[in-house]
């Protein structure tokens, strides 16, 4: 999502990724270049320029006015996930072999290497605090690592789920993050005591996707069970259920305002949603 809320930038398996234009509806430009499925997309805090990651072990940055791209290269398996850093000017990767990569955003070089964990593990999602200075990293086992991006190392595991964590994502204050599990589970954990808060339940499915609404109150999860949950993260309660007829929801974004959500489904679509109607999507 661009932050002015105005746009979107969506990748597939398809090895594009696409420009959205909100209020249209309509694709304004496609992106090509990447050799692999492309599996994560973060946009600069600028709104004009996106970086992207595949499983053809690239990254690449886009100029969303142009359509070009810059080709970086560093991992040695596919890459899975990026969350840029405060400014813009650094964003960190992860990649299926447990490595993440620091990048300078103007030259496009890596200027750290975090892991792999001593014990092989396949990291599945990653988000980085506002301030830059830790990164959240869900893996295969169950546990997220939270790592200090200065000094490299691992500051703490966060145990209690029990499959394969898909997605986290990070309250505004950067405070608490939520995760979502292939065990049907959201948690949500405070980053101050590295402890778990509460165990959001819900879906009959694995969580495929999770972001907070700008106020930190609430998340929307996306789930294979075809639906969304609008979750209030004080009581852990679920508050609002959309409902996805054809397909499995496999991402979910929410705009600036916290007004509507966007989801990608396995079917190659993607849906908003009115978060304050509760009606079918437009």
């Amino acid at each position: 999502m661009t932050p002015d809320g105005t746009r979107a930038v969506s990748a597939s398996d398809d090895k594009t990724l696409r420009c959205w234009d909100l209020q249209t509806g309509q694709t304004t430009q496609v992106l090509r270049g990447h050799t692999g499925a492309v599996t994560a997309v973060a946009v600069t805090p600028d709104g004009y320029h996106a970086v992207s990651t595949s499983d053809d072990k690239t990254l690449r940055i886009w100029d969303l006015q142009t359509g070009q791209s810059r080709v970086l290269t560093g991992h040695t398996d596919d890459a899975d996930s990026v969350a840029m850093l405060p400014g813009g000017r650094r964003f960190v990767s992860g990649s299926h072999n447990g490595e993440l990569r620091i990048w300078d955003f103007e030259t496009g070089q890596t200027v750290g290497v975090l892991g792999p964990p001593t014990h092989a593990m396949v990291f599945d999602c990653l988000a980085a605090t506002p301030d830059g200075r830790l990164a959240i990293t869900g893996l295969s086992d169950g546990t997220l690592r939270v790592w200090n991006l200065g000094s490299g190392q691992t500051v703490s595991v966060l145990t209690g789920h029990t499959a394969l964590v898909d997605c986290v994502a990070l309250t505004p204050d950067g405070h608490r993050a939520i995760s979502g599990s292939w065990d049907f589970t959201l948690r949500l954990w405070d980053l101050k005591t590295y402890e778990a808060l509460r165990t959001l339940k819900g879906h009959t499915a694995a969580i495929t996707d999770v972001a907070v609404i700008a106020t930190g109150s609430r998340a929307v999860s996306a789930s294979f069970d075809q639906t969304l949950r609008v979750w209030d993260l004080e009581t852990g309660q679920t508050v609002q259920i959309y409902t996805e007829n054809t397909s499995k929801f496999r991402s979910v974004a929410v705009t600036p305002d916290g007004r509507y959500a966007i989801s990608g489904s396995m079917d190659g679509t993607l849906r908003i949603w009115d978060l304050g109607a509760g009606g079918p999507p437009e």
